[in-house]
């Protein structure tokens, strides 16, 4: 019933299924296997997340709630990100409490002996539940949604690096530097670690209050996580019936940058990174694409990984909106998500996309209406943002800085100021 092993024609052998090995490599017992597939379907957001998490038979099997406990835990339910309603009453709401405190840093003002003990204790279980979470998820006997791998994703990262994913102490990864060092870089304004590696490495010992080469070698330590982003492509069948897309990531040494000072920087040895990639499958309910795929790296290269998946498409939509994800294994707080919007073409018609400096928003020939005729309005809830309007055309290829407000499409006063720039359209000139 839970799909762990499969019967032989005779009924008298059997061998494990891809769950039953995922069941044996984290050393699960069957009824915390059985939480884990069970509550796979509840998972929404981070925070239920956790709380299967806490729930498990594995993790509670470990630990008691002691009566002179209750009003400690009760005065840390006020600070973690997730409250518990109510009082703390049963021992998996004191595991909840001390994970999300584990996360938080808050541990150590912890002055009972014995919930200093159990913080510690329960990291170790909760990482291996949540890594049989993960690849639970990541099998293909489990079906999932976007939004539910990244939240396994994000809370996984979050306990193996003992930091949430987006903490103002992110930089608390690098090795080396521990909760005391990275607050004093966060509060000097290096808060990430695109920060840290442009920083100067005699600016990182005056904030940190060490001797060279320290700047040097926290700067070397930065260049071998590598920088990555990832972009969509959409293709639409001649008989509008099918969509084929592409996604294309791009994976990069941080000293691949041009025009970037690595004299001080010196080339780290050659690794392997792990990557997941993922994306909706627009048609198919409760269905998303995802891939895990490695790179081998080093400060100064780059690599390019497409991945492509068909899917059905409704011809009688206009528009059609795809979020995908990328992100990478052993650090929190890095992950990609962005949301791709397209409208649906015609044949021999021009596209016209309106992309996002983020790009985590495109939008394609929504605004063609508002060049072509300037008296209509292109209308959108979303709060103003900067934005480039980017043309394909067989003879230029142009791009100009744009406001996209709630009512209308148009330039910023500065451009204006400065010159007239002149939007050519299906045979069509337009001063912009």
């Amino acid at each position: 019933r839970l799909k762990l092993i499969s019967f032989d024609d005779d009924a008298f052998g059997f061998e494990p299924l891809q769950l039953g090995f995922v069941m044996s490599r984290f050393y699960m017992s069957l009824d915390g296997m059985k939480h884990i597939l069970e509550s796979i379907p509840q998972l929404s957001d981070e925070k239920s997340v956790i709380l299967a998490i806490s729930h498990s038979p594995d993790l509670i099997s470990d630990f008691i709630l002691r009566r002179g406990e209750k009003k400690a835990l009760n005065n840390l339910n006020g600070v973690i990100r997730y409250p518990i309603e109510g009082k703390i009453k049963a021992v998996c709401e004191k595991l909840d409490l001390l994970l999300q405190c584990s996360l938080g840093d808050v541990t150590d003002s912890l002055e009972d002996v014995s919930l200093k003990t159990d913080a510690v204790r329960v990291l170790p279980v909760a990482m291996r539940i949540s890594r049989c979470l993960l690849s639970c998820i990541m099998t293909e006997q489990t079906s999932t949604t976007l939004t539910r791998l990244v939240s396994i994703i994000r809370v996984c990262r979050s306990i193996e690096n003992r930091i949430w994913w987006d903490g103002e102490c992110i930089v608390k990864q690098i090795p080396g530097i521990g909760s005391a060092l990275a607050l004093q870089l966060s509060l000097n304004g290096l808060k990430t670690f695109d920060h840290v590696y442009h920083a100067s490495p005699r600016k990182l010992e005056v904030i940190l209050r060490k001797n060279p080469p320290f700047g040097n070698e926290l700067r070397r330590k930065v260049s071998e996580i590598p920088t990555f982003s990832a972009s969509l492509r959409a293709e639409i069948s001649p008989d509008s019936k099918t969509m084929n897309v592409t996604i294309e990531s791009v994976i990069a040494g941080r000293a691949h940058e041009k025009n970037l000072d690595t004299t001080q920087t010196p080339t780290s040895r050659v690794r392997i990174h792990w990557f997941v990639v993922a994306a909706d499958v627009p048609g198919l309910l409760d269905s998303a694409y995802i891939r895990r795929f490695s790179v081998l790296l080093d400060t100064t290269s780059r690599r390019v990984v497409h991945d492509m998946f068909s899917a059905p498409l409704d011809p009688s939509r206009k528009t059609i909106a795809l979020r995908y994800f990328l992100g990478i294994e052993g650090y929190a707080g890095l992950d990609r998500i962005s949301v791709s919007r397209f409208k649906i073409n015609h044949p021999g018609k021009k596209r016209l996309e309106l992309i996002s400096h983020d790009g985590s928003h495109i939008l394609q020939e929504e605004a063609v209406g508002a060049l072509l005729h300037p008296s209509t309005s292109l209308k959108d809830d979303r709060p103003s943002k900067r934005g480039r309007l980017a043309l394909d055309s067989e003879d230029e290829d142009m791009a100009v800085d744009i406001d996209l407000t709630s009512s209308a499409l148009m330039g910023t006063r500065e451009a204006s100021r400065r010159r007239t720039t002149p939007l050519r359209i299906a045979g069509t000139e337009r001063s912009f």
